[in-house]
């Protein structure tokens, strides 16, 4: 039955819908561009290459798993249009996911795509993340980071502990929980607050300020910090108890 319905739900996608999907497909041994039989049938039943089921061994539901199929497609589509340079961007981050495109598609590609940890096609509420969005954000990672690469030490000393209090750890490379930290519209360190991205350079610029006005304040004497802090406070900042997130937030409200 699942078969039958995954079939039906494959011959109601799109021409557009259906060339994305049949280079997955074929990938898993299943080819139902030219009808169903008795290789597809099997490759169908191998629990190992999870089409229609689940790690648990539990059966997927059929138009899920088309989906699935149609919006790693549309990854793929995205990132082959992506320019060398952006690839060299891309590729880095996608590794860290347990992804490699840069020698064409292969199953581990699509079990990390499957991956819902991993977040690569999926928001965490489980809506299909737009690939072209996706994309942006891996390459405004990579740049954030080779904005931060460039950083004198004595910025980086400035910069490090903002990042910190976000959940960003850059001194000892990138990692897949500074990608997660990126990725948190509620953070801030990325996208703005209507969601758009921002200049990765402007941001690092940004941490740099806030890693300055901090060093200047701690240097301030225990008087003059009674006189700094009640004006801090009426702006939203309280550093009498260290640097916050939300010191961070007031900081960036223009």
């Amino acid at each position: 039955i699942a078969v039958s319905d995954f079939k039906a739900a494959y011959d109601l996608l799109s021409v557009s819908d259906k060339a994305k999907a049949d280079p997955m497909l074929l990938l898993l041994g299943v080819n139902l561009s030219d009808g169903l039989g008795l290789v597809d049938i099997t490759a169908f039943a191998d629990p190992t290459k999870g089409i229609l089921y689940k790690a648990d061994g539990s059966l997927r539901n059929p138009a899920d798993a088309v989906a699935f199929f149609v919006q790693a497609g549309s990854f793929i589509t995205v990132y082959n249009a992506l320019t060398t340079t952006q690839k060299s961007k891309v590729d880095p981050i996608l590794l860290l996911l347990g992804v490699n495109l840069s020698d064409g598609i292969q199953q581990s590609d699509l079990d990390a795509f499957a991956d819902p940890t991993k977040g690569i096609l999926y928001n965490a509420d489980g809506t299909a993340r737009n690939a072209a969005d996706a994309m942006s954000f891996f390459i405004a990672v990579s740049d954030f980071k080779a904005a931060y690469d460039g950083l004198s030490a004595a910025d980086k000393l400035k910069v490090d502990p903002m990042l910190l209090l976000l959940g960003v750890r850059l001194s000892d490379g990138l990692g897949l929980t500074d990608i997660t930290s990126f990725a948190d519209p509620t953070k801030g360190i990325l996208y703005k607050a209507d969601g758009s991205l921002r200049n990765p350079a402007d941001a690092i610029n940004f941490f740099i300020q806030a890693g300055s006005f901090i060093t200047v304040y701690n240097a301030l004497t225990a008087a003059q910090k009674l006189k700094v802090d009640p004006v801090l406070l009426l702006l939203g900042v309280n550093l009498s108890d260290g640097i916050q997130q939300s010191d961070l937030d007031a900081f960036a409200d223009p």
